[in-house]
């Protein structure tokens, strides 16, 4: 089955010529009960079948419209996955949600459709159940967005009541390479939500509170090489530090040797040293070296070798980035 975003191998002309309209209809008879077959002894579509059809469909605009706007096709396949077994089915429900929107002829109709039908715990529900992989996250995370962004007090509301930024922070710490991006677009556009949708407790405490420090710095330390999503990843920490989180919190997190590493693989990089990212970095190292509880810590008399090493490095650093230097890649 295809989970691609790929054009399907028949066209929408061939496929409607084959019966696919008339194979859809019988489809949504078949799966609700009515219609043709309101008198039915054997369902052929449960759930997981019906739903690996519309992933089919999913890719027709002709064919995806009529089944959103004359059969209540969200609820369909909301419904469907509610209800089943397979555990894929939350790729092939979220894909074709996802293809429904990016094909639909007004904007927000599919999200609309989704808030309706109570469809934002449903699907922070299947953004739980993910196993991190880029593939099975991407659906996820692109409606949760679109929701977020489309309607910001209803679906962020929701979207926090069903532990959504936890659960955005619990992927991202088992996410793979390429899906970092991912959550960490969902966690922005929930830092965008308004105070109607928040309450008392803000979106950036919501974040810290699920542990995102640890993970955050973790995937630093892992990806280092993935330059655009680390760099997202630093703006966020200094946000969080010291607001909602200690520098102290930082040292405990192994964040002076993760940083230290970080500075020394781009330091020579000039991107590195002109956007912004530096600075970053150096903020970070500056939280740890003048607050006063970490300065006990970093004391040369009690502070690791490993410790002092990076000490250096990052006095480095910050001398580096007061003084804008652009340094030369060694030859």
């Amino acid at each position: 089955m295809d989970v691609t975003m790929d054009p399907p191998i028949l066209t929408e002309e061939e496929f409607l010529k084959a019966g696919g309209k008339e194979l859809l209809d019988f489809s949504v008879d078949d799966f609700t009960g009515k219609g043709s077959r309101k008198m039915r002894k054997h369902i052929f579509f449960q759930p997981d079948v019906f739903l690996q059809l519309i992933n089919m469909i999913a890719r027709y605009p002709t064919l995806a419209d009529y089944f959103v706007t004359q059969k209540d096709g969200v609820e369909l396949v909301l419904q469907a996955y509610r209800h089943s077994t397979d555990e894929f089915s939350r790729v092939f429900a979220t894909r074709a949600l996802t293809l429904f929107a990016f094909t639909q002829k007004r904007d927000a109709t599919v999200e609309k459709e989704i808030l309706k039908h109570n469809g934002i715990r449903t699907l922070v529900d299947a953004y739980k159940q993910s196993t991190g992989d880029p593939t099975d996250t991407r659906f996820s995370t692109l409606l949760l967005s679109s929701l977020l962004r489309h309607y910001p007090k209803e679906a962020g509301r929701e979207f926090l009541e069903a532990d959504g930024i936890e659960a955005t922070v619990n992927v991202l710490n088992i996410s793979r390479y390429k899906g970092v991006p991912q959550h960490l677009r969902v966690l922005h556009d929930a830092l965008k939500l308004p105070k109607a949708a928040t309450g008392d407790a803000s979106v950036l405490h919501r974040i810290e509170d699920a542990d995102f420090l640890g993970v955050a710095l973790g995937v630093v330390d892992a990806f280092p090489e993935f330059y655009e999503a680390t760099g997202d990843i630093l703006r966020l920490v200094n946000d969080l530090v010291p607001k909602e989180a200690k520098p102290l919190d930082l040292l405990e997190f192994r964040a002076m040797p993760i940083l230290a590493k970080y500075y020394v693989k781009w330091c020579y990089d000039e991107t590195f040293q002109t956007d912004g990212t530096r600075g970053l970095v150096t903020k970070l190292f500056e939280k740890m070296l003048s607050d006063p509880t970490c300065k006990r810590c970093l004391d040369p008399s009690v502070a690791s070798y490993e410790l002092l090493e990076c000490i250096k490095t990052a006095k480095v650093a910050i001398d580096a980035e007061k003084e804008k230097k652009v340094l030369p890649m060694p030859s």
